[in-house]
């Protein structure tokens, strides 16, 4: 064999391993990012893109007021107002397109509506969107124990458009004890459970004054 052609079949053999280095490093890098992105989804908060970053957010606190004004049914009837007059009142405001506000039907809103006395605590559903299609898939074979509305008047439709969804609010005659902000962290139900426990005591701490 002549010098030449060692040469170049040494050659190839040289690119031909240094292709499988940058192949197998390659499919290696490949694999911890797919790994990363797995762990994300397993343990990420999901909540809606303009929540707590968002300088137009509303983070109302203890004490400050909140306006209904004239509230509508999803089947555009006037819900009555009056019907939880003297009770308190525990809202969650959602959107039908928040994962996280899908998961608290079952998740945080379901387990504490069934810890409510009815008699005294209203539990309402809130939501500012009035798109039929996207709320009947939303509530699609759920059991609601609760009216779902949406705010009739701009000032109030501009209030609980800036909140985050899911949020948890405990109102009385129009002033806000409590306000939580939904999340839904995958396999971390402890941070759902602390969430309840508080909602819980401030009802019944409001329930005894």
């Amino acid at each position: 064999m002549s010098l030449d052609r060692m040469k170049k079949l040494f050659n190839i053999r040289t690119l031909l391993f240094h292709s499988s280095v940058f192949a197998l490093s390659l499919s290696l890098a490949l694999f911890v990012v797919y790994q990363s992105f797995i762990k994300s989804a397993n343990t990420s908060t999901f909540i809606r893109s303009s929540d707590a970053s968002n300088s137009s957010t509303w983070q109302p606190k203890s004490g400050e007021k909140l306006y209904l004004g004239r509230l509508n049914t999803i089947d555009e009837k006037e819900y009555d107002l009056k019907v939880a007059s003297g009770k308190l009142l525990f809202l969650m405001v959602f959107s039908p397109k928040c994962g996280a506000c899908a998961h608290a039907l079952s998740g945080t809103w379901g387990k504490m509506i069934s810890r409510l006395d009815k008699s005294k605590v209203a539990p309402l559903l809130v939501t500012v969107s009035n798109d039929e299609k996207n709320l009947q898939k939303f509530f699609n074979g759920r059991i609601i124990d609760a009216p779902i509305v949406i705010p009739a008047e701009p000032k109030a439709q501009q209030q609980f458009s800036k909140l985050p969804t899911p949020s948890y609010l405990i109102v009385k005659d129009g002033t806000i004890l409590g306000k939580w902000q939904g999340q839904y962290v995958a396999n971390q139900s402890a941070e759902e459970d602390k969430r309840i426990d508080e909602i819980a005591q401030v009802v019944n701490h409001a329930q005894k004054q």
